[in-house]
This record gives C-alpha cells, sequence and structure tokens, in this order.
C-alpha cells in the first residue's frame, strides 16, 4: 500500500463517528482503535460513515488513536474494542492467548514481485525460484504469499531450497535487489517506482502467485466481542452495505475516503480503484478463513507463532458474526441479488471452518 502520513491535528475532529444527528438516540457503541499514520484504508467503514449507516443499526462508533506500537496491545487490553487492519500481530498474539479474536475481513493483495535485471526473465516462472534469494518483509504479508508459493505450492524445503531474507525496511529490500544481493523481492505498490528506478523489472502483482490472499482482517477484543455481539454484527451490517457502495459506485465513493483521509481523489484512485496501480488490492468485509489458513500453517512452521500450545486457528476466527450480519442485510433487502452473490462467496471462502455447513444449510 502507499505508505502517507496524515496530520493528526487535521483528523481530530473526525473522531466521533456514526450519525452525529441520531448519536443520542443510539443504545450501541463500540469503540475503533485507528491508526491515523497507516496507509490501511477501509472503504466499507468509511462509507458506512458517511451515509449513517450505523445510526440506522442503533450503532455510535466511537473512535481512539492508536500506533503500530501499541494498538494490538490496546485491543487485548480492551482499552479499544476492534481494530480493522492487521493480520499477523492479531494472529500470533491470539495463539498465544491473547483475548483477541478475528471476525471479519477487510484488505486483500496489495504486493507486487520485482526482480534482478539479470534473472528477471527466468524467475518470471515461479518455478525457477528453486535457489533464488528471496527478500520480504519481516511480519508481513510478502513473507506469507512467497512461503506459500515454496511450501504449499512447489512443495519445496523452505530453509534449503530458496534463501529468505527478511527487512523492516522496503527501501533497504529494493536496494539490495538492485545490488544483487536477492534476486527477487516483494514490495507495496508505492515502492514499484522507485524500484524500477533503480533498474529493478516488474514482474507482476503478488496476486498472481497466491489469487486473494488475505491481508488486513478485522479483529476484536475476544471479552468486548462476547459481551457485545449485537453492536459488533450492527457494525458488520453497515460494512457490508458500505461495501457495496464502494464495488457499485466508484464516483461517490472514492470522494468519501479522499475527505475521511484529507488526500486528493487521484490518490484514492491510485490505491483503492486502478488495478494498474494497486497491485490487485481489494476490500471485502468476508472473513475468508479459507485462505487464511495457510498462512496460519507457515506462522507455526516457521516459528512466527512461539507459544508452546497455540490456539487452533478456528478458535481464533469467528466467522457467525459476518454470517447474521449478512443474513440480516439480505432480508433487509431480498430483492437485491448484491448481498446473495455476497453470501455465495462467504461460502466458498468460509466452509473449511470447521462445522459450516451444520451451521448454515443451504442458507439460500
Amino acid at each position: 500500500m502507499k505508505q502517507f502520513i496524515i496530520v493528526l491535528t487535521t483528523l481530530f475532529s473526525l473522531f466521533a463517528v456514526g450519525c452525529s444527528a441520531k448519536r443520542s438516540e443510539t443504545t450501541q457503541r463500540l469503540t475503533l482503535g485507528r491508526n491515523f499514520t497507516s496507509s490501511v484504508l477501509n472503504p466499507m467503514y468509511f462509507s458506512a460513515k458517511a451515509h449513517d449507516y450505523f445510526a440506522d443499526y442503533d450503532l455510535t462508533v466511537n473512535v481512539s488513536a492508536v500506533d503500530n506500537s501499541t494498538d494490538v496491545e490496546s485491543l487485548g487490553a480492551r482499552k479499544i474494542d476492534a481494530l480493522y487492519y492487521g493480520f499477523i500481530k492479531q494472529i500470533v498474539s491470539a495463539a498465544g492467548g491473547a483475548d483477541i479474536k478475528i471476525y471479519a475481513g477487510n484488505l486483500s493483495g496489495g504486493m507486487a514481485v520485482v526482480a534482478h535485471k539479470s534473472v528477471a526473465d527466468d524467475v518470471r516462472n515461479p518455478v525457477n525460484w528453486k535457489g533464488r534469494n528471496i527478500g520480504v518483509s519481516l511480519y508481513g504479508q510478502s513473507d506469507m504469499v512467497a512461503k506459500n508459493l515454496v511450501i504449499n505450492q512447489m512443495h519445496w524445503d523452505y530453509e534449503k531450497d530458496v534463501s529468505f531474507k527478511y527487512f523492516n525496511d522496503q527501501e533497504a529490500l529494493i536496494s539490495n535487489v538492485a545490488k544483487h544481493s536477492l534476486d527477487i523481492g516483494i514490495i507495496g505498490p508505492s515502492y514499484v517506482e522507485n524500484a524500477k528506478s533503480q533498474g529493478l523489472v516488474y514482474l507482476y502483482p503478488a496476486v498472481n502467485l497466491y489469487p486473494e490472499y488475505v491481508c488486513c482482517r478485522q479483529s476484536a477484543n475476544a471479552a468486548s466481542l462476547a459481551e457485545n455481539r449485537e453492536a459488533f454484527v450492527s457494525f458488520l451490517k453497515a460494512q457490508i452495505r458500505g461495501y457495496k457502495d464502494y464495488v457499485t459506485d466508484e464516483k461517490s465513493t472514492t470522494a468519501i475516503i479522499a475527505k475521511e483521509i484529507q488526500q486528493d481523489e487521484s490518490f484514492v484512485t491510485w490505491n483503492v480503484y486502478d488495478p494498474a496501480t494497486n497491485e490487485g488490492t481489494t476490500y471485502n468485509p468476508d472473513p475468508n478463513f479459507n485462505n487464511s489458513v495457510p498462512f496460519y500453517d507457515i506462522m507455526l512452521l516457521s516459528g512466527y507463532v512461539t507459544a508452546e500450545n497455540p490456539v487452533p486457528i478456528e478458535h481464533i476466527y469467528d466467522i457467525s458474526l459476518y454470517a447474521d450480519a449478512l443474513q440480516s442485510v439480505i432480508a433487509q433487502f431480498p430483492s437485491d441479488p448484491f448481498y446473495k452473490a455476497m453470501w455465495d462467496y462467504f461460502v466458498s471462502h468460509n466452509d473449511a471452518y470447521p462445522g459450516f455447513y451444520e451451521a448454515y444449510p443451504a442458507y439460500l
């Protein structure tokens, strides 16, 4: 995702989220943690806020500013109820026993594969990655995507058949590919032009290696989720309607996002809608449990999760809130095929969850 810094003082006025005119009438409350320096967007949330969908479901969403050093800890300690960004940190914390649940989705895709010019033609085919040096971000989706390719698709030994190098700084990763200390790198969209300027060859979006690979998920404090289930379902109902806006009304949604993050509409188009620049980035509130399982297995295998008895992923995820929210929206708009198509997607992307077909037998 394109990196940017938003001046905090220009956004403090946005902390009161939901419908201000109806705010005093709502009986449900949630506190959402937002990192205003993060590049991660949530068009469904922004649209729901702009259209007062939260108030339609008797919900007020308050916002508390967080940062990368405290966000997951704040979630586990119940200083906030929910986050809409992040994935690996939440999973690792929950696997170790932290009071955190994943209950919905947000962002998928959004990385690019680049290579040193001397090997670019060869490694364009990932079959030829064997024996190569691969640069990825530590605790990043790039590591998950690359290891999924190596382990689950190629069936190679990730410690012997390739060499992974880990970076906290994507500029350093690019520099190492340029020096040919690395053959291949996986980077964010905003770094592609810089990589090209240093002589790297752009290969393709990382979604070519793993379509719809999960990135940021929506997470909650588990105790709050249990105690405020109706509020979380309302939160998702509003976002489901916001998702329809994001998919079907690009012009209005672009304007909404631009206003929310205080950026030009061209910036939003570049990051959210233009497939030529966003590297396969898509947004969807669906939990996508099925595509999360391989990444959890990789975290276990490669030492991200260090707990002696890690919590199974089906106990970290709770897909039932999204199912309840989507069923409710379908009932509210029974003639709208868009929401019924969302249910089909839910089935195809979550049916590996234990007991899925017993819980949702031929719902539609």
